[in-house]
């Protein structure tokens, strides 16, 4: 199986775990709210383009004509661990795509190096 099949597969796993989540209101998201999305694009004007994201949910508050909540999720099936860098490069997307009511969530197969641990911690 080539990387994108891998990382399309474990993608698709954790999609799965993440509708799961919010179809049960384990993640406190009132799921009549909420749209899920993969591969789903959302702009930066740093780049002026979108930037692609594994998946997300944008919440939506009845009536509305914009998300009011936008959780975005990287996912990362490394046979070895996670670098700093990967978290570094992740937060700054999240900070091009929106600054304010963001919430970032990396899934990965693998652990944290103990740089990439501290800063997601902090």
């Amino acid at each position: 199986m080539n990387t994108v099949a891998k990382g399309d597969k474990f993608e698709g796993k954790v999609f799965s775990t993440i509708t799961d989540l919010v179809e049960s209101g384990y993640l406190g998201l009132n799921r009549d709210c909420c749209r899920l999305y993969q591969k789903k694009g959302y702009y930066s004007k740093d780049r002026d383009s979108n930037i692609v994201v594994d998946i997300s949910i944008e919440v939506w508050m009845p009536g509305a004509d914009r998300w009011s909540m936008l959780w975005v999720c990287e996912c990362k099936d490394y046979s070895k661990s996670v670098p700093v860098d990967d978290i570094e490069e992740f937060k700054a997307k999240l900070n091009q795509i929106t600054s304010v009511n963001v919430k970032g969530l990396f899934a990965t197969s693998s652990a944290y190096q103990r740089g990439a641990l501290n800063y997601s911690r902090s």
